[in-house]
């Protein structure tokens, strides 16, 4: 281990607290705005923005993989099979907002927008609601890194 590199980790701790905050504090700021607005739209692209450049910190703290080190045995079968509990996730959250769809009344069988419009509505559970997609883009998109 050379000397930079324990700088190197701080420095990328410190990146990764400071946009953190910056994506709770820009979280804040969607939970105060109307959806389908210019002010909630300029609010998203920018957490969109602070999210992408937070998983690029955390995927930089990774070890890099060779090209032959870093693929699965099997190739493209063993990342399916990786991926099948999330599809089998969407699957059931797919046909669960077509049956709510379908269903009548709606009130007897909410879809999730709905569950998640009973709780966005005021501003504390919107707020929760976008730290809640930010942290979980965040750490999905630094693991497929």
């Amino acid at each position: 281990m050379d000397d930079t590199q324990p700088s190197t980790v701080g420095r990328r701790r410190r990146l990764t607290a400071v946009l953190g905050i910056a994506g709770l504090v820009g979280a804040m700021a969607v939970s105060g705005t109307h959806p389908f607005t210019l002010p909630a739209d300029l609010a998203v692209g920018t957490l969109i923005g602070a999210a992408w450049m937070l998983a690029a910190v955390r995927a930089a703290d990774r070890p890099a993989r060779s090209a032959t080190a870093g693929a699965a045995p099997g190739g493209v079968g063993a990342r399916l099979r990786g991926a099948a509990p999330w599809l089998g996730v969407a699957a059931v959250v797919v046909a669960w907002e077509l049956f709510c769809y379908l269903s009548a009344p709606r009130g007897a069988h909410p879809t999730l927008s709905s569950m998640a419009d009973a709780v966005d509505r005021w501003r504390a559970g919107k707020f929760v609601l976008c730290s809640v997609w930010l942290a979980l883009g965040g750490s999905l998109t630094a693991r497929r890194r």
